[in-house]
C-alpha cells in the first residue's frame, strides 16, 4: 500500500488537487487538530467539497493533529526533539484512532495532509513513522511536493 503525505503551505487549492490527482490519490486524510486555514480553500468544508468534486474521499482526524499547547510551546522553543517526544507520547494514547486510520489506508491510495510543506518538520512525519512501526513493511511512503 502506498501512503502519501503533503503540506499545503505556499500552495493554491488548484495546485494542491492537481498534485493529488497526478498521484492517483483516492483518499485525503486531514491530520490537523483544527482544520481551519487563513488560506482560502484549505478549511475543512472547502477541502471536503473540492475533494468530492475531484472524486477523492475526505476524512478529518482531529485527534491525530498536534495539540495546540504543544504547537505553541514548539513555536517558542523551536526544539524539534522536544516536539517529537511530546507528539510521540501523545500518539501512544491514540491507538484506536490509528487503527481506524489503518482501515482507511487499506481502502486505497491515501494521502495525509497538513499545513507544513517540509514533512521533516511536521507531525505527519512522526505519525507516518508510527504507522510504519505498526505496519511491518506493508506501507510504501511517498512525500509529495507542491510547486
Amino acid at each position: 500500500m502506498v501512503l502519501s503525505s503533503v503540506g499545503y503551505q505556499g500552495s493554491t487549492p488548484k495546485d494542491f488537487f492537481s498534485v493529488l490527482k497526478e498521484n492517483n490519490i483516492g483518499i485525503l486524510v486531514d491530520v490537523r487538530e483544527n482544520p481551519v486555514s487563513r488560506k482560502k480553500g484549505f478549511s475543512k468544508s472547502a477541502l471536503k467539497l473540492t475533494s468530492e468534486e475531484n472524486g477523492i474521499k475526505y476524512f478529518h482526524f482531529a485527534s491525530l493533529g498536534s495539540r495546540r499547547e504543544t504547537r505553541k510551546e514548539y513555536k517558542e522553543n523551536k526544539n524539534w526533539g522536544w516536539f517529537s517526544a511530546q507528539y510521540n507520547q501523545y500518539l501512544e494514547t491514540q491507538e484506536d484512532v490509528i487503527g481506524n486510520l489503518f482501515e482507511i489506508i487499506s481502502e486505497g491510495n491515501t494521502c495525509l495532509m497538513c499545513f507544513e510543506s517540509d514533512h521533516n518538520l511536521c507531525h505527519r512525519s512522526l505519525l507516518i513513522d508510527h504507522l510504519l512501526e505498526d505496519s511491518i513493511g506493508v506501507l510504501d511512503i511517498k512525500h509529495l511536493t507542491l510547486a
